[in-house]
């Protein structure tokens, strides 16, 4: 994974909505903490390393939220539900006509 923002999942498997918690409250407290220090810097200081501290942040945040998301799906709140592969869709039925993104969004029609 060579993208800092995408969570990976395997990290957390296994654990409770509790320990998920524990990891939250951490990841806020490391960005505060970051917040803090980045604002004591001089002016200088920060408007040269603004940008990267906010992609830092960005990230915390967006992992604070997939992690209430799986903690949600642990919690049975929210039921993901993944489409059965059928022969129309699979790698070995290029030729079969698919639905386009749109109609298969919305349910309707064939892709021409």
């Amino acid at each position: 994974m060579d993208q800092d923002w995408i969570v990976d999942y395997n990290q957390y498997k296994g654990k409770t909505p509790a320990e998920i918690m524990d990891i939250c409250k951490k990841l806020v407290e490391q960005g505060n903490a970051e917040a803090e220090e980045f604002n004591a810097k001089d002016p200088e200081y920060r408007e040269k390393h603004f940008l990267e501290c906010r992609e830092r942040l960005n990230n915390l945040e967006h992992e604070l939220d997939s992690l209430e998301i799986m903690t949600e799906h642990i919690n049975k709140k929210i039921e993901f539900v993944l489409p059965e592969q059928t022969d129309e869709h699979s790698a070995s039925s290029k030729n079969a006509k698919r639905p386009g993104f749109f109609a298969r969004l919305f349910g309707h029609g064939t892709q021409q």
